[in-house]
């Protein structure tokens, strides 16, 4: 619901100013959860959150929520794979590319990209309402800007547009994470949020060398599977056509104007048994 609203209120902007609004959004709502403290608890959060409880089965353990969320990781791969191969996801996919002429085939852009909004907004929220009844307490410190852009740094380091690519980023940035938190200090001799600024570099890193991503740049040296394909059956014969065929129709001296406009004159034309035509005009009709 939440996703629907913005995205209604953010749609139409084009060029930067789409992706500038987001975060605009991002830091609004992070300021307003922790000034909302009736709803949300303020900066404190919420606390004794109940488990989950799937099929009457508690899930109280981390084995429970792993599980659960790698059924869901693998459902939304494939989700995702046959939207790409559907009629939305060629659309979506145009229009990431050129909008205008995405437009230009009958695609609506605001339309799709509220589609994403809230597609996109259904599957953050469903991550955030496990990862809130698995830690049992949540309070927005996670979901600050700082942690935004940590996931568009993975999500553009492993290829935008590709789910291996989103994969690859996801894995390599929280296991760099992990070792940078534990790295950095030690060689600096101080505290401090250095990972980040780690982070900026990599990414400057990537974009300079693999503009679109580290997963399509591996793709050029991994071995394509192709599928063999069957051997065509021969085609029958063509009919004859020759000019001793019948003549079905025949026009001579044809001309059609619009108004003043004289847009054909002097056709002639034979059709006969057996042939094959087409009419095209000079603008292609």
């Amino acid at each position: 619901l939440l996703a629907l609203v913005l995205g209604a209120l953010t749609v139409r902007l084009k060029g930067h100013f789409l992706p500038l609004s987001t975060i605009a959004w991002q830091v609004a709502l992070y300021i307003l959860a922790g000034n909302l403290v009736w709803l949300t608890g303020g900066h404190t959060g919420l606390t004794d959150l109940p488990p989950l409880v799937l099929l009457g089965l508690p899930l109280d353990t981390g084995f429970r929520y792993a599980l659960l969320g790698l059924l869901l990781l693998v459902f939304l791969i494939l989700a995702l794979h046959n939207l790409r191969q559907s009629r939305l996801g060629r659309a979506l996919l145009a229009l990431r590319g050129d909008a205008l002429a995405a437009a230009s085939f009958g695609v609506d852009p605001a339309g799709l990209r509220l589609k994403a909004f809230l597609l996109s907004g259904a599957i953050a929220g469903l991550a955030g309402f496990l990862y809130a009844h698995f830690l049992r307490f949540v309070n927005p410190t996670p979901f600050s800007l700082e942690a935004s852009i940590k996931y568009l740094v993975m999500a553009v380091a492993g290829g935008v547009g590709t789910i291996p690519g989103v994969l690859l980023g996801t894995a390599f940035f929280t296991g760099l994470e992990d070792w940078l938190k534990d790295l950095l200090p030690r060689l600096l001799g101080q505290q401090g949020n250095y990972e980040t600024i780690a982070y900026g570099l990599i990414l400057g890193a990537i974009l300079l060398l693999a503009p679109k991503g580290v997963w399509p740049l591996l793709e050029r040296y991994l071995p394509r599977a192709s599928a063999r394909l069957p051997r065509a059956a021969p085609l029958p014969p063509r009919p004859s056509t020759g000019a001793g065929g019948e003549v079905l129709l025949e026009a001579q001296d044809l001309k059609k104007a619009f108004g003043g406009l004289l847009a054909v004159a002097g056709v002639s034309l034979a059709l006969r048994r057996g042939e094959i035509l087409a009419l095209i005009g000079p603008n292609g009709a």
